[in-house]
């Protein structure tokens, strides 16, 4: 499987349980791949407009961050990986989203989802 990748993207977003993590905007470490087709023209052809834009996915993640409120992570999981899917109609999509500060003695917790098994 081909897949075009984003790593350790930081975004800032709305997200978690408690009234501190919900009260300002939070840095979330993301690692993102998405699913492009086996005979993708993009391998002969050399155009951007025949793959995955990552710099476009990583705007995208960045808007859908600004603009939504989440209790969890995975419910911001599942939302982008249908918004990335949706818009650059790629096969699939796994996200890995981090966050730092939360459990103590431990550098960060976060969510794997990956939307061809659709669950976590």
């Amino acid at each position: 499987m081909h897949h075009v990748f984003v790593n350790d993207l930081q975004v800032e977003a709305f997200v978690g349980v408690g009234s501190r993590e919900r009260g300002s905007p939070q840095i979330l470490t993301l690692q993102l791949e998405v699913g492009i087709a086996d005979d993708s023209p993009a391998f002969t052809s050399d155009r951007i407009g025949d793959t995955v834009d990552y710099a476009a996915v990583a705007e995208l993640v960045r808007d859908e961050c600004r603009a939504t409120r989440f209790r969890l992570l995975e419910r911001l999981a599942h939302h982008l990986c249908g918004v990335i899917e949706q818009r650059f109609d790629s096969r699939w999509v796994r996200i890995r989203i981090a966050k730092t500060g939360i459990v103590p003695d431990a550098r960060s917790v976060g969510i794997v989802y990956d939307s061809r098994a659709g669950s976590v």
